[in-house]
């Protein structure tokens, strides 16, 4: 659970590296993830190289940082952490284009009088943080590290 624990903080960074250096400060092209149109920098769902490259810097520099911490633990888990962490905001990247800031209607469903809901940064966030944990979980006990 720790390595799990570990890659979701990956994730967080990894995607804040990912905004920050693809956003703010390079200029490149940007393409959304989902239909690979060119879009305005800062649009949910786009990705840049350099952006790209910065999120994977992101998710290797917490794995590398927790090693440094706990050198007992493998280069396999390490590279799992950062895997599964650059996955995590690949996934956040591709729901922050195809739901994010969307209203979705629930025809039938009242649940506590709520009919719709409205996907925003933090919930995207909190899904591709917790679904890059899960990859890592996953990951660690088939490989069995």
């Amino acid at each position: 659970f720790m390595i799990a624990a570990v890659t979701s903080i990956a994730a967080a960074n990894s995607d804040t590296w990912a905004t920050e250096i693809g956003n703010n400060r390079v200029k490149g092209k940007t393409w959304l993830i989902d239909s690979h149109k060119p879009v305005q920098p800062g649009t949910h769902g786009g990705i840049s190289f350099y952006g790209t490259v910065a999120a994977f810097g992101g998710a290797l520099f917490i794995s590398v940082l927790f090693w440094g911490f706990d050198p007992t633990h493998s280069f396999i888990t390490l590279t799992v952490i950062s895997v599964s962490a650059f996955l995590g905001c690949l996934l956040d990247s591709y729901l922050g284009a195809r739901f994010q800031d969307k209203k979705f209607t629930f025809n039938g469903l009242s649940l506590l009088g709520v009919n719709q809901m409205m996907i925003d940064n933090n919930t995207v966030n909190w899904i591709s943080a917790g679904s890059a944990s899960l990859i890592s979980l996953i990951l660690i006990l088939i490989i069995g590290v």
